[in-house]
């Protein structure tokens, strides 16, 4: 079987908790695939918003404030 998407090593293993219908997960995979692309994921310092987008230290493996 050929593997065709896995998971960004921008991003942590903890399960995202965001409603079904909310972009947050689709957002901050597409962000992680950026850092790792550009191979920038250990440089990367995040700020986490308000709302639910708080918890985005949680998921993304860098340093957030």
């Amino acid at each position: 079987m050929t593997i065709l998407a896995k998971k960004p090593q921008s991003l942590t293993d903890v399960p995202m908790h965001y409603c079904p219908g909310c972009g947050h997960g689709i957002v901050h995979r597409l962000m992680a695939e950026s850092f790792d692309e550009l191979g920038i994921g250990n440089r990367v310092i995040g700020v986490a918003p308000v709302g639910c987008g708080v918890f985005a230290d949680d998921y993304f493996a860098c340093d957030m404030v």
